[in-house]
């Protein structure tokens, strides 16, 4: 839908918008109420082209919560993957360095995500003649911040967060997520791009768990031989078991990413919102 943008007493901006709303029926408890609000004043925290943008958040009437974001027109990753089901390294790169810039700028803000997987990173419809993909990391709805304070523990002390394939073998035992945790959630996502499939899978997520802190790691090329031997090392050192043996944080990871050499890098350009000229005094 449109949503009006109004300067004072000036012009008023059409824009379109999506807007998620929740009903009261949904929320069984007022902690996913408060998550869905986390949600919107967290991502309000991290300004970046390669995050989606929360225009606002609140409560209507009858219980019914709403947030208002930037709409946008494409597909996530995981349909993406199921269509193609592995992508080509120059892509998965370009994907993945994107990614590692959004969670940059949010681990700026002290933003962890504790939830990067392929339905979480949406690529947006590009105009007629741009080339690669541009992408927005999305739902902030598990992320913790410094911003939360003192406000009440959304998951509960013994809760493991996040998507089972994704977590870091020291988040499975407990610990809390980190830079480097996010680093190795990032070498889950590059492995399933690259050989269309994760590194561990189970009968059940705590079966996955069990693998990724157990089970010597499946080498990506041994899934896709046409894998290039340095991204192999790459996404695998993203993966080691240990936390101190993968890259530290994310300028670490985007620095081992640029070094590959190859295409150029976030090609694409942040699209302009849609219809976002003046419509004329209020």
């Amino acid at each position: 839908r449109d949503f009006c943008l109004s300067r004072g007493l000036g012009d008023v901006y059409k824009r379109q918008v999506a807007i998620k709303v929740v009903k009261p029926g949904v929320m069984k408890q007022e902690v996913q109420v408060a998550r869905l609000v986390r949600e919107a004043q967290t991502t309000a925290l991290v300004k970046h082209p390669n995050v989606i943008e929360i225009i606002d958040v609140g409560v209507m009437q009858h219980g019914f919560v709403y947030l208002v974001m930037e709409r946008l027109d494409g597909m996530d990753l995981r349909t993406l993957l199921r269509q193609e089901r592995r992508l080509p390294w120059p892509r998965v790169r370009n994907i993945a360095t994107q990614v590692v810039a959004a969670l940059k700028a949010a681990h700026a803000c002290g933003v962890i995500h504790r939830d990067i997987k392929p339905s979480n990173v949406f690529l947006v419809d590009q105009a007629a003649g741009v080339r690669g993909d541009f992408i927005k990391v999305l739902d902030f709805g598990l992320a913790k911040s410094r911003a939360d304070g003192g406000a009440p523990n959304l998951t509960g002390a013994e809760e493991v967060v996040g998507t089972a394939a994704y977590l870091a073998p020291e988040v499975a035992r407990g610990k809390k997520a980190d830079f480097r945790s996010e680093v190795y959630a990032v070498g889950v996502l590059m492995y399933k791009m690259a050989t269309g499939t994760v590194p561990f899978k189970g009968s059940s997520p705590l079966d996955v768990l069990a693998k990724a802190i157990s089970n010597p790691l499946p080498a990506p090329r041994t899934r896709n031989p046409d894998l290039p031997a340095e991204a192999d090392r790459i996404i695998r050192r993203c993966l080691a078991k240990r936390a101190d043996l993968r890259p530290q944080d994310m300028d670490a990871l985007e620095r081992d990413l640029h070094a590959l050499g190859g295409e150029p890098l976030s090609v694409g350009a942040s699209p302009e919102p849609a219809s976002a000229a003046p419509t004329g005094a209020p």
